[in-house]
């Protein structure tokens, strides 16, 4: 006798309905955090894993995860069924085509799709398509033909590259988020660090330049008349959890500060073990841990390197795996090894040639390596 539905029933004793709901009860749909629970309640469970409803099941759940992951547009059923019924009473129009409709009913997992019907600053999707319609040829003018359509920045293509922005000056998410790797909910902020200004010119440099450019104060605004911009007396700089807005900086100041072909979009999949320095919308620093409590990279950029950015973000990860032992590979003559060493990091054992296989072969940076570890007990 092979396994029955009731197998499947039998991984969780809770069911998902109430028996007396079962026949009432408006299906909504499942969480992020939901799906993955159910996802791994099915592997774990042996009775599940041989049926093929469930395995089928749980390799959608999957797909969803990673589609979620890297970014890709995800089908919503609720929404074109709801495109279906609002457009069963127009009359049909010739023009349309059959594009149109998979673009509308598409829309992204993050909230940063198209929209089908019109909002009401006008900036949706279906104004901005230029295929003709009956509708809109009558209305149409030689001006509106030659009108430069702006998009806004939530429906654009830099919106889908750098993310969407909680705050105006900001690049993190709105809300929480669900880690794709342990299922928790990470907050948008680790921590916001304000700083009083004006501060030591030799603390950060950088800051005051970007400080004294939007305050205008170069005699070039003087000259042409621009009025001069009074700056807040408090700058902070924000520490988060890696997000796919903050991929294409992360890559490029890695490239920058150790070797090209840097690509950090694995480091998505465990976002809870890393951790990214901001300052409005440029990313300043950043720290990345395995699952496994080695440290891979630590780079702050240019011009930002005496404001602590470097000892909070090692310290923060080092938290994040209270009970492992943390590892890391420096370099013999990266000076970062005193900062390890103040934070309670001991070297090991001399790698010689360890960087040998990253560096270019024109590289004068040396390619020898201390394997440093943290003990905790």
């Amino acid at each position: 006798m092979g396994p029955s539905q009731a197998n499947v029933e039998a991984i969780e004793a809770r069911a998902l309905f109430a028996p007396e709901d079962q026949s009432n009860a408006a299906l909504q749909p499942l969480s992020e955090r939901l799906q993955w629970d159910i996802s791994e309640r099915i592997g774990a469970s042996r009775q599940a894993m041989g049926v093929s409803a469930a395995r089928r099941l749980r390799r959608r759940l999957q797909l969803r995860r990673l589609r979620r992951i890297l970014g890709l547009p995800q089908f919503d059923i609720d929404r074109a069924v709801s495109i279906y019924i609002s457009r069963r009473q127009q009359a049909w129009d010739p023009t349309e085509t059959l594009v149109d409709d998979a673009r509308a009913l598409v829309s992204r997992s993050d909230g940063c799709g198209t929209e089908d019907s019109t909002g009401e600053n006008g900036d949706s999707r279906a104004q901005q398509e230029t295929l003709p319609s009956t509708a809109s040829a009558s209305t149409t003018t030689p001006a509106d033909e030659h009108k430069i359509q702006v998009t806004a920045y939530a429906h654009s293509f830099a919106s889908r590259l750098l993310g969407r922005a909680v705050l105006r000056d900001n690049l993190t998410a709105a809300g929480p988020q669900v880690s794709p790797f342990h299922g928790r909910l990470l907050r948008p902020f680790i921590w916001r660090d304000t700083r009083s200004m004006p501060a030591s010119s030799s603390e950060l440099p950088m800051l005051q330049v970007l400080r004294s450019i939007r305050a205008r104060e170069h005699r070039v605004f003087q000259h042409l008349g621009y009025p001069a911009v009074e700056q807040p007396q408090q700058e902070t700089i924000d520490y988060v959890h890696f997000q796919r807005g903050h991929l294409p900086q992360v890559n490029a100041l890695l490239c920058q500060t150790f070797w090209p072909s840097i690509d950090m979009s694995e480091a998505l999949q465990y976002p809870e073990f890393s951790i990214i320095a901001l300052y409005k919308r440029r990313v300043v620093g950043c720290a990345f841990l395995t699952p496994d409590a080695y440290l891979t990279y630590v780079a702050v950029a240019a011009g930002w390197e005496a404001g602590g950015i470097a000892k909070y973000m090692v310290y923060y990860l080092t938290q994040t795996v209270p009970t492992k032992d943390v590892t890391l590979h420096v370099a013999a003559t990266n000076v970062a090894m005193l900062l390890y060493q103040r934070l309670g990091f001991k070297p090991e054992t001399y790698a010689p040639g360890f960087y040998k296989a990253y560096l270019p072969e024109s590289s004068r940076v040396c390619p020898n390596a201390f394997f440093m570890r943290l003990r905790r007990y």
